[in-house]
């Protein structure tokens, strides 16, 4: 099985699901990782012989990306800007990266072709479309989620990083719609709806139906007619009190449970442990 190099950016806040993140994913796919975590992160996860880490100072607590306050917003982009870091990171070893964000489940395995394009260089990205059906939306945040997204080259990320630091000033959100404006410059392919399914797709008038879409087929996660490769949600955190993802949430493992994919079954076993450790 292809090996696959992936970074990340863990916080303390974030960790239970990174960890359900990182073992759905090795339940289908051989993995190794470059995170830039926090210090009570590393604490956790410098026992695991695929994790390569990278230390940096975070106050989770303080970090609010909504805030009208300018040191919580700060306080957010700092834990952003590292994505950069590990990305670059892993790139000093690795021919690939493949970034994710810490919240995510995964269903099936990701497809191998997809890194050989980035390998022989036929391409610069992989990119994952919003797929929100909703140009008002996209407008503001992005036309693509930067949840999950792949590249081959550090020197491709230099003027998205340079252009998120400044991003208040170019009143542009955050690092997604940077990434947008940086796409513009590069030759991409962009994966299909079965990846990186988030809560978004499914929350408007226009999208909801799409959740009948969503079903078990030979006890295996269905999107339409592909697998469902992984999804896009938190499971344990409540930002600001609130999850609007939780719908997704509840439907997706409730098909877990009445899979009878051993796989499946280890995911929600770990899943249930999780929920009950303090960590």
């Amino acid at each position: 099985m292809k090996k696959i190099a992936i970074a990340s950016v863990v916080t303390k806040s974030c960790l239970k699901e990174f960890l359900l993140t990182k073992y759905s994913c090795e339940q289908f796919n051989n993995c190794q990782w470059y995170i830039c975590c926090d210090e009570d992160s590393f604490k956790q996860l410098s026992f695991y012989e695929n994790v390569k880490l990278f230390v940096f100072t975070a106050d989770d607590k303080l970090s609010n990306h909504n805030s009208n306050n300018k040191a919580e917003r700060q306080a957010f982009l700092n834990i952003i800007l590292n994505k950069f870091k590990a990305i670059e990171e892993c790139l000093k070893e690795e021919k690939t990266v493949l970034f994710l964000d810490s919240d995510m489940l995964f269903s099936s395995k990701i497809d191998d072709k997809l890194f050989d394009l980035l390998e022989n260089k036929s391409i610069d990205f992989i990119v994952s479309p919003h797929y929100t059906n909703n140009l008002m939306i996209e407008n503001q945040y992005g036309y693509y989620n930067v949840g999950m997204f792949a590249l081959n080259n550090p020197e491709n990320i230099l003027t998205w990083k340079a252009l998120t630091k400044d991003h208040e000033k170019l009143n542009l959100y955050y690092e997604q719609k940077p990434f947008e404006l940086i796409m513009k410059n590069f030759l991409s392919i962009s994966l299909p709806i079965n990846y990186n399914i988030g809560w978004w797709r499914f929350n408007q008038e226009i999208t909801k139906d799409r959740l009948k879409q969503i079903y078990l087929l030979e006890d295996e996660v269905y999107f339409g007619k592909l697998k469902a490769v992984n999804f896009h949600f938190h499971i344990f955190k409540e930002p600001n009190g609130y999850n609007p993802g939780k719908f997704l949430v509840d439907l997706v493992l409730n098909l877990y449970r009445k899979s009878d994919n051993i796989k499946y079954k280890e995911i929600l076993k770990y899943y249930e442990y999780l929920s009950k450790e303090p960590i």
